[in-house]
C-alpha cells in the first residue's frame, strides 16, 4: 500500500489544516471559559455512573461525553487547559469533512465550507464543551441521510442513527433534529421495513430518545439558568436566530443593526422570487431537505412545549438550524441565483466580527493584569453573572487562593468580617456599603465588570 501524496495535499485538506491550526491557537492561548470551569468543578466529585444518571450534576452544563472526558483527565491529575479541549478539536474533523461531503453531494464547490465554518458555532471548536461534538455528529447524520435516500444501503442507516444518537447525547436539544432526520429517513424506509437491521436501529433510537427525555426532565426541573424561551417567535428560537445573525456586532448605533436585519429579511424572502425556476429543477426535492428538517424541528419544539412544558431552545442549543439555514442559502444562491452571494458574504462578515470580539473578550487586558498582580495573594471573586469567570495564568481554576462563586452572599459575609486577606474583587454589581466603602475603583474593562482594590 502506497501513500497518495496528491490526495493528502489536496486543497480540501490544506484548508482543513489551516482552520485546525487557528482553532488550536485559540484553544492553547484562550482563557478558561466560564462553562468549562463550571464543568471542571462539578464533575470532580462525580463517578461515571453519577454523570450518566445526572444524580449530582443536574444542570444543562453536564454535556455527557465532555463531562466524562473531563472526569477522565482529572483522574490522571491533568491540569493543562488545552488537553481539556481535545474533543472539540477532534469534532472539527467530523464537522469539516462531513460538510465537504454534503457540498460534494449537492455538486457545490468545497470552498463554500468557509461559510459554514464562519457561523456562530465557530468558537465552540476550540473550547471544552459538548457543542462541537453535537454539531459535528449532526452534520454526518445529515450526510448519511442524503446518501441513504439515493442508495438505500444499510451502512448509511447505521450512520444516520449512530451519529444522530451521538449528537443528541452530546447536547440534549439536538434531539429535535435527530427526530426530524428519523422522520425523513422513515419515509424512505417504508418499502424496506422488514429487516433485522430495522429492529436494531429502532431499539437503539427509541432507547436513546427515552434516555434524553428522562435526563431532559431532570435538567428542566433543576436548572433555572437553562437558556430557553416560552415562545417560538417572541423571545424564543426564531428571535434568537435573528439576533445571532444581527447582534453579533456590538455597536451603539442601533440603526446599523436595523439595516442588517432588513437585509437579512430580504435574504430570506429572496428565494421565493425564484420559486418557479427552483420547482422546475429535477433536483428540487433534494434541495428542499434542509428546509424540511428546519420545519420539522420547529414542529417538534411546539409539540414538546405543549405536551412536556419544555422550553424553546435558544442560540447555541439550535446550532443545527444555523447550519441548515446557511446551507439552504448556499443552495439557493449558488445553484439557482448564481451571482447573488451578498447574503453569504454578509453572514460571513458578521461572523468574522463576532469571532474577533470573542477573541478580544478572552484576552481581556484587565483580567490579565489582575492575574499577574495577584499570583501570591488570596483572591476572591464575586460575580452576579454566571457568564463571568477568571483564572490564574490561564491554568488556574484549581489553584489555591482562587474562589469562584456565583452565589456571592457567603463571600460578602466573610469579607465584611475580615477584609485583610482579600486583595482584589471583581464584580458586575456590588453593594459598597457591605464593605464600609473601603473599595477604590481602579479600572473598568470592556466586559463591563468593575475591578476594585481594597
Amino acid at each position: 500500500m502506497t501513500l497518495n501524496f496528491k490526495s493528502i495535499l489536496s486543497k480540501e485538506n490544506i484548508l482543513f489544516v489551516l482552520f485546525l491550526i487557528l482553532f488550536m491557537y485559540i484553544s492553547i492561548y484562550g482563557d478558561w471559559h466560564y462553562d468549562e470551569a463550571w464543568t471542571y468543578r462539578d464533575v470532580s466529585n462525580n463517578s461515571v455512573l453519577d454523570l450518566l444518571s445526572y444524580d449530582k450534576f443536574k444542570f444543562a452544563n453536564n454535556h455527557l461525553f465532555n463531562s466524562m472526558y473531563f472526569r477522565f483527565l482529572q483522574f490522571f491529575d491533568i491540569k493543562a487547559l488545552f488537553v481539556y479541549r481535545f474533543i472539540s478539536l477532534g469534532a472539527f474533523f467530523l464537522f469539516y469533512f462531513g460538510s465537504i461531503k454534503i457540498l460534494g453531494y449537492y455538486k457545490i464547490n468545497y470552498l463554500f465550507v468557509i461559510f459554514l465554518i464562519l457561523a456562530p458555532y465557530f468558537f465552540y471548536f476550540s473550547v471544552g464543551r459538548g457543542y462541537a461534538l453535537a454539531i459535528g455528529a449532526f452534520v454526518n447524520s445529515f450526510y448519511y441521510l442524503l446518501q441513504y435516500i439515493d442508495s438505500k444501503k444499510v451502512k448509511y442507516e447505521y450512520g444516520i442513527v449512530l451519529m444522530g444518537i451521538l449528537s443528541c447525547l452530546s447536547i440534549f436539544s439536538f434531539v429535535y433534529i435527530f427526530v426530524s432526520i428519523l422522520i425523513v429517513y422513515s419515509f424512505f424506509k417504508l418499502k424496506h421495513i422488514k429487516s433485522i437491521h430495522t429492529i436494531i436501529l429502532f431499539l437503539l433510537s427509541i432507547c436513546s430518545l427515552f434516555y434524553v427525555y428522562y435526563l431532559g426532565k431532570i435538567v428542566n426541573d433543576f436548572d433555572h439558568y437553562i437558556p430557553g424561551g416560552d415562545s417560538l417567535f417572541i423571545n424564543g428560537t426564531i428571535s434568537s436566530l435573528i439576533s445571532d445573525f444581527t447582534l453579533f456586532v456590538d455597536f451603539e448605533e442601533y440603526s446599523f443593526q436595523n439595516i442588517i436585519k432588513v437585509i437579512l429579511v430580504l435574504t430570506i424572502i429572496a428565494p421565493f422570487f425564484f420559486l418557479r425556476r427552483f420547482l422546475s429543477s429535477i433536483e428540487f426535492k433534494k434541495d428542499l431537505i434542509p428546509l424540511l428538517l428546519i420545519i420539522l424541528s420547529f414542529m417538534l419544539m411546539i409539540i414538546a412545549s405543549k405536551f412536556t412544558t419544555a422550553k424553546y431552545p435558544l442560540n447555541r442549543a439550535v446550532f443545527y438550524i444555523h447550519f441548515l439555514l446557511i446551507f439552504s442559502f448556499i443552495i439557493f444562491f449558488v445553484k439557482y441565483v448564481k451571482l447573488f452571494i451578498l447574503p453569504l458574504i454578509l453572514i460571513a462578515s458578521l461572523s468574522i466580527v463576532f469571532i474577533s470580539l470573542t477573541i478580544i473578550d478572552y484576552k481581556n487586558a484587565t483580567k490579565i493584569e489582575l492575574i499577574k498582580s495577584t499570583n501570591q495573594a488570596n483572591l476572591y471573586i464575586i460575580s452576579h453573572d454566571p457568564t463571568f469567570f477568571i483564572s490564574n495564568d490561564f491554568n488556574g481554576f484549581n489553584k489555591k487562593g482562587i474562589v469562584m462563586n456565583r452565589e456571592s452572599d457567603e463571600i460578602k459575609k466573610m469579607i465584611a468580617l475580615d477584609s485583610s486577606f482579600t486583595k482584589y474583587l471583581i464584580c458586575k454589581e456590588i453593594d459598597l456599603k457591605v464593605f464600609n466603602n473601603k473599595l477604590q475603583l481602579i479600572k473598568k474593562g470592556r466586559s463591563k465588570y468593575n475591578l476594585y482594590k481594597l
